[in-house]
């Protein structure tokens, strides 16, 4: 076996001279030779014991290293090494300083007290407090010195270290204090014991007495502190590694530590497969994100272990025909003794912290300047814009897995914008992890929640688990098992042979779900509700809504069509990736009426986006239609294309029509062309439904309307997108979070985000529509699906059990059930809100209107709330013109109406009842409001309470 392909066994050692490691080294092939250079360097570059002399040592040898120059070139070895150069040359001024300052207290204090109570004070911090003291006599030193540390121990705190140790912190206070003598008892009672020189120790810090027999455990005598000849020795020892431990997030770190920008040499993701699949456990991440460059089994290590190696790191080296270097996150208890942690991470990082202090920002100079100011903000980002912050991060550090072009500072802050847990992770290692999460960004709800990965996160940008904390828990619960169902068994009970045969090959199929809306006789209902809305749309700026109803956002009929568990089912044996875990999108309806330009075409997903990473390959699209469609009135699609979207995309970039950075990609006459239509067979097609029929469409298929309406056409979209593990992300994660559409469901309100991750401003709601009901669930899934219920509740799991595995006879007798409950919800709530809507806008209420015989169309804008018109000149403001004109026959009607509801008052009331019938509907309708006149001022009466005849 040749060098360059055996396992690198010869670290399994103890400690080794830097010079016999370079030999070793040396025989290595250039590749391997890089890898372990650029390693050793890391862990010189961490160390604290032999800084200068083992760094001058490692960069002589690579500046005579000629084959390692010529596989590199010179901008990549410059890159690669300058910081150990830089580096070693400031520890070796700082450690001048330290041997000064060490000096000045020998001679002021002897070398006893150096030996004994300072020995531990081995950081400049802690050598120059204490040599600010040498100019008093030791005696008063010592006496100030113990009464700090006792009252240091006495009064502890946050920030303040409890350790009985002496502390920088104790000299620095000293000259604060009197001086005042510390009795036994109290020296006791904190276990330490005077020194010789007068300073309090620990009693394990005491020398042994004559006669007192001192033993050392294994745990000590393996620590491996060399002794002080041994001045250019560089430790290195390994530590075992369970095969456990191969899907452990810290096996996909890499090892090299490269500063400002420099070289990484970590496992490519460049080339990745399929994407990960979310019905699997993060065992996949292993399988396709994670395959390419990452270690797969047990390799040796090559990490340094000085009696000051920093606890929390550890290094793995494999050959790079597996897959390069990665980290190992380890705890070491016997490397530092207790209470130096905070004293070693000060040293440790000192030299890196000054050097990066100097250069601050060493990006590369094609980074862009306005992903540096953002991450430079220190404000609060919204979740979707960490996640587009992240494109814009992996984009400048480059496709090269080996160079990171973002500097150590920026990506720092990337890090910690997407909440990564980055104590003990070295530069290398976090670029590498931040590409790993870019990858596999899709399922970063699955990277949050899988046992290997999930401490990757900080504990508030994950979900608890019970590690963190029990608090007043007393056991640990089981994890909940993995749900998974026959996906082809639930299609072929939702759909016939035929239409799953025109899904497969068309992309899109319709479905009756919802005639029972027609057979219940709540439609009518429905109808009314959607001409309430409509009634209380107006034009923004003039513009047309091109058919839609954007007032319409949780109306009660769209509520009743989100909840419905038939539809979920339906979602379920469509979706390919058997995703279960969903929720509704609110989104506004559609009531196009003759002449509204309704016309569009486009796709609605980000075709790069989804050919790299399948990105919204899996959320289907649906509609619900309340009309009877024509031919030439309703959705267009372009059956077939979405098994063709790649090669048509690479026709567009030809083309030189592909644009690749919008969220929905509209289709022109010069994107689709005629031929377009021979290459691939097809064209657009409308598809049109009838009443209560379901179309349901891939999410990657060209689809739109023809244009301009020829008739009325209302439809309504329930929007099911997934969940992620994490209960938290999207499947399209710049769509928003879970809870955002929870609270959009609870509070009656516009998400803040469409689907497609557009944010959602133009027609917007700004706030709850003010007649707007909570239609109470009939079954728990219902809350779920509205984000009222977790998919962890377990009233939830056990509906989502018996829909989706239970048999067809349980099913049925479920649903007729939930639909007569459904039925009953819907009638009582859409009393309330006919009721509500006429209580808030009085005589410009729809259904006031309806009661009246008005025209709701000739009911005017209320003038309080239009913006007034200042003309030049003038110096009040007046409204239009027109509007006043408008005023006025508004208010004539208003007093005519007046009139007419006290002389029918009279009769109403001598009916049996006091009640009318809606001319529209087949439904009672409360009295109109009368007005009355009271005190100077005029009040509307409130109507009797609504209700419907059974």
């Amino acid at each position: 076996m040749s060098s360059s392909s055996r396992p690198l066994v010869l670290y399994e050692g103890a400690e080794r001279q830097i010079s016999d490691v370079l030999a070793e080294v040396r025989g290595f092939a250039v590749n391997r030779r890089r890898a372990v250079l650029v390693q050793i360097c890391d862990e010189i570059l961490l160390s604290r014991e032999n800084y200068a002399d083992a760094a001058s040592v490692v960069v002589n040898f690579v500046n005579h290293d000629s084959g390692l120059q010529a596989s590199l070139g010179k901008d990549a070895f410059l890159s690669i090494f300058r910081d150990i150069s830089d580096v070693s040359k400031m520890a070796e001024d700082q450690r001048n300083r330290c041997n000064e300052a060490r000096e000045t207290i020998r001679k002021a204090w002897g070398q006893e007290a150096l030996n004994g109570p300072l020995k531990h004070a081995v950081s400049y911090n802690f050598l120059s407090a204490v040599r600010k003291l040498t100019a008093h006599p030791l005696p008063e030193v010592t006496a100030r010195v113990n009464e700090a540390l006792i009252e240091r121990l006495d009064h502890p705190g946050r920030g303040i270290k409890n350790t009985t140790r002496l502390q920088p912190a104790d000299f620095a206070l000293a000259p604060t204090k009197s001086g005042r003598a510390i009795s036994d008892q109290v020296v006791n009672k904190h276990g330490l014991g005077r020194h010789s020189t007068g300073f309090l120790v620990p009693n394990e810090d005491l020398p042994p007495r004559s006669g007192r027999l001192t033993t050392v455990g294994p745990e000590v005598a393996n620590v491996g502190i060399r002794q002080a000849g041994e001045s250019s020795a560089l430790a290195l020892r390994t530590h075992s590694r369970h095969a456990s431990d191969v899907m452990n997030p810290s096996a996909f770190q890499p090892s090299t530590p490269v500063r400002g920008g420099g070289v990484s040499i970590m496992p490519s993701p460049s080339q990745q497969g399929s994407p990960m699949s979310v019905d699997s456990p993060l065992s996949s991440i292993n399988e396709s994100i994670l395959a390419a460059g990452t270690p797969v089994g047990s390799p040796p290590r090559l990490p340094v272990s000085s009696s000051r190696r920093n606890p929390r790191r550890g290094l793995t080296v494999a050959h790079p025909e597996v897959g390069g270097l990665g980290v190992e996150s380890m705890f070491d208890e016997n490397v530092i003794e207790p209470g130096d942690d905070e004293e070693y991470i000060e040293e440790a990082a000192d030299a890196v912290a000054i050097l990066r202090a100097k250069r601050g920002c060493d990006c590369k100079d094609d980074v862009p300047a306005h992903l540096k100011a953002s991450l430079n903000r220190t404000t609060k980002i919204e979740p979707t814009e960490i996640m587009k912050l992240l494109r814009s991060w992996y984009r400048a550090a480059g496709s090269n897995p080996e160079i990171c072009k973002v500097c150590w500072m920026h990506t720092q802050a990337m890090g910690g914008r997407m909440g990564l847990a980055m104590k003990g992770l070295n530069y290398a290692a976090l670029c590498h992890r931040l590409r790993l999460i870019y990858h596999a960004r899709n399922h970063l709800g699955t990277i949050k929640t899988d046992p290997t990965t999930y401490s990757w996160f900080r504990k508030a940008h994950r979900p608890p688990v019970p590690s963190d904390s029990l608090g007043p828990y007393k056991f640990i619960h089981n994890s909940a098992p993995r749900f998974s169902y026959d996906r082809e068994a639930l299609l072929d009970r939702m759909l016939s042979p035929n239409d799953q045969d025109v899904w497969q090959r068309e992309g899109s199929v319709v479905s009756n779900v919802f005639g029972w809306w027609w057979d219940s006789g709540i439609s009518a209902m429905m109808e009314e509700e959607m001409r309430m809305y409509r009634h209380h749309q107006r034009l923004i700026n003039g513009r047309p809504n091109y058919g839609w109803l954007r007032t319409m956002v949780h109306g009660l009929c769209q509520q009743l069509m989100r909840q419905d568990p038939q539809y979920y089912r339906l979602y379920c044996a469509l979706r390919p990736d058997s995703w279960w875990r969903l929720i509704s999108y609110p989104y506004y309806a559609k009531f196009a009426v003759e002449g509204d330009s309704t016309a569009f075409r486009h796709i609605d997903v980000n075709i790069p986006s989804l050919l790299e990473s399948g990105r919204g390959a899996d959320m289907i699209q649906g509609s619900v239609s309340l009309d009877d469609e024509t031919e030439d009135n309703c959705t267009i699609i372009l059956p077939g294309m979405h098994h063709h979207l790649e090669s048509w995309w690479a026709d567009l970039k030809a083309r030189g029509l592909a644009k690749g950075d919008g969220f929905v990609h509209k289709i022109s006459d010069q994107d689709w062309t005629t031929e377009d239509v021979e290459k691939y067979a097809t064209d657009w097609v409308a598809q049109p439904c009838e009443k209560g029929d379901v179309r349901i469409t891939m999410p990657h298929l060209p689809h739109g309307a023809k244009g301009p309406s020829t008739g009325t056409r209302r439809t309504m979209l329930p929007w099911f997108v997934g969940v992620q593990d994490d209960h938290d992300n999207l499947e399209v994660t710049e769509g928003g979070t879970w809870a955002e559409l929870a609270d959009a469901h609870r509070d009656l309100k516009a998400p803040p985000r469409t689907p497609s991750g557009h944010a959602n401003l133009y027609g917007a709601i700004p706030y709850r529509f003010p007649a707007a009901v909570e239609l109470t669930a009939a079954s728990a899934l219902s809350d779920a699906l509205l984000g009222r219920r977790r998919w962890d509740s377990p009233a939830v799991i056990r509906d989502r059990d018996l829909l989706l595995t239970g048999n067809g006879n349980e099913v049925g007798k479920w649903m007729h059930s939930y639909r007569l409950r459904a039925v009953e919800n819907y009638k009582d709530a859409f009393q309330l809100m006919r009721a509500t809507e006429m209580e808030r806008f009085d005589s410009r209420s729809y259904f006031y209107c309806v009661d009246n015989g008005i025209d709701p169309s000739t009911v005017a804008v209320d003038p309080s709330r239009v913006s007034p018109v200042v003309a030049e000149g003038q110096s009040h403001a007046e409204l239009p013109e027109e509007l006043w004109d408008r005023t006025e026959q508004m208010e004539g009607r208003e007093r005519a109406i007046s009139s007419e509801s006290r002389q029918s008052d009279t009769s109403r009331a001598a009916q049996p009842g006091g009640r009318e019938r809606s001319h529209s509907t087949r439904t009672e309708s409360p009295r109109s409001p009368s007005r009355v006149r009271g005190k100077g001022k005029e009040r509307m009466r409130s109507p009797a309470a609504p209700s419907f005849r059974r």
